[in-house]
């Protein structure tokens, strides 16, 4: 009888793999989404500080997002920050994005004709950029009435209002 039950679960472990590898097509009724946020993460508006890992990318921003006066927020290669609507990242405090060029983190709207806000340095001790991409925001793409340090960056496909 144990021998059964190990064989029951050896193919329970079967079809799920079967299942993960090969999904059951689903027909949804019109206007309705299936979104998977599996393995990332989402950013509600408000203040944001800490450190994004590439392992927890891509981030999804879902309203603008400030970096407070005090804090930092550190981003690492390969992360992706994925802005679900016409938000924008501001900056008073310190930002650390600084990619490589095999590995670059990349700041870009879910909707390239809705667009975001893109990353405007207000204020704060001076941040660095390094080996990211700014694409598609309805404004220049990065703002900035600080001083931060932008290298290596590719900003692109941005225009100047609102799409």
């Amino acid at each position: 009888m144990y021998r059964n039950r190990g064989l029951i679960a050896c193919l329970s472990a079967l079809s799920l793999l079967y299942l993960l590898l090969f999904p059951l097509p689903v027909d949804l009724p019109s206007g309705i989404a299936l979104v998977s946020f599996a393995s990332a993460d989402t950013v509600p508006g408000g203040y944001v500080s800490g450190t994004w890992y590439a392992a927890s990318s891509p981030y999804y921003i879902n309203g603008s997002i400030t970096i407070g006066a005090s804090d930092t927020l550190t981003i690492e290669p390969g992360v992706e920050a994925i802005f679900l609507g016409y938000y924008n990242l501001t900056v008073n405090g310190y930002l650390e994005a600084i990619g490589t060029e095999a590995d670059s983190i990349h700041f870009f709207p879910a909707d390239t004709t809705a667009r975001w806000g893109g990353i405007q340095f207000v204020s704060g001790p001076t941040s660095y950029l390094a080996y990211c991409k700014v694409r598609y925001s309805g404004e220049s793409g990065i703002y900035c009435q600080s001083d931060p340090v932008i290298t290596q960056c590719t900003i692109s496909n941005n225009i100047s209002g609102p799409a």
